[in-house]
């Protein structure tokens, strides 16, 4: 049989992790190759090319401190991060995903890791796209109403702009 791709987005949240133990539940790794996959806004992330030489956009915190807005719809290509910080940046998401790494080979799995800067839910359908991954496992906050609303919906998004199959995990009242 041959090795097939499964995509496993995950966050900086303790929850998105939960998906891992029921895709070794259910998957053998004999049959699929895993790649963990980060999607995160980056520090530092400066105004679209045709913005150059404008100051970023930002948002006022308090106390003298504003923070570099995210554009929306703008993808990791068209993003400028100057190379060190994006090196630092890589490195500290590599960090954070390296004991998931390890556990999944040490189950048997060939695992590989990617990690872009963007909008998480359009860079899980591009990657899948891309990789033409057979399944894609992950959690969702199970957000609702308002916060849905103002935060969206990742696996909304993902279940509607692709046609391959979705392992979703829900969580339970404890996890939120």
């Amino acid at each position: 049989m041959e090795t097939r791709k499964m995509l496993i987005p995950l966050d900086d949240s303790v929850f998105s992790r939960k998906i891992l133990p029921h895709v070794s539940q259910f998957f053998s790794p004999d049959h699929w190759h895993i790649i963990l996959f980060r999607a995160a806004r980056a520090p530092g992330v400066v105004s679209k090319p045709e913005n150059e030489g404008l100051p970023p956009r930002s948002v006022f915190v308090g106390g003298g401190l504003s923070i570099p807005l995210y554009e929306p719809g703008a993808s990791n290509r068209s993003q400028q991060i100057s190379s060190q910080s994006w090196e630092n940046f890589e490195d500290t998401l590599r960090d954070e995903m390296g004991p998931d790494l390890r556990n999944l080979q040490e189950a048997g799995y060939n695992v590989s890791l990617a990690i872009h800067v963007g909008e998480p839910a359009q860079e899980i359908v591009s990657l899948a796209l891309q990789e033409n991954v057979a399944l894609v496992a992950m959690a969702t906050h199970g957000r609702t109403g308002l916060a849905r609303i103002l935060r969206g919906s990742v696996a909304e998004h993902v279940l509607r702009h692709l046609s391959i199959p979705l392992l979703l995990l829900r969580p339970d009242k404890e996890s939120t």
